[in-house]
């Protein structure tokens, strides 16, 4: 498999695999993928650091409250990364 480089070619490739999974996991169980944040750094060799996805939660405030730590996530990386980090979500 070819070595992917820039943050652009992770970013294609994490949307196209989402859009699949997603429609994949809909048309055989009804259910969607949990919400997730991909981290890029374009300071890496391999930009692909890695993802986080959420904790199961309840509607209304809970949900608010466990993808806002997402959020925090991405924070966190930015504070610490050389180059200027991406974070994508889905």
């Amino acid at each position: 498999m070819r070595q992917v480089t820039s943050v652009g070619e992770v970013t294609g490739q994490i949307e196209e695999a989402v859009r699949n999974g997603t429609d994949a996991q809909l048309r055989a169980n009804g259910g969607v993928m949990p919400p997730t944040v991909y981290i890029l750094a374009e300071d890496l060799d391999q930009p692909y650091v890695g993802y986080l996805t959420c904790r199961p939660f309840y509607r209304g405030a809970d949900a608010s409250r466990a993808t806002a730590k997402l959020v925090l996530v991405g924070e966190s990386r930015r504070g610490q990364a050389r180059g200027r980090p991406h974070v994508t979500s889905q």
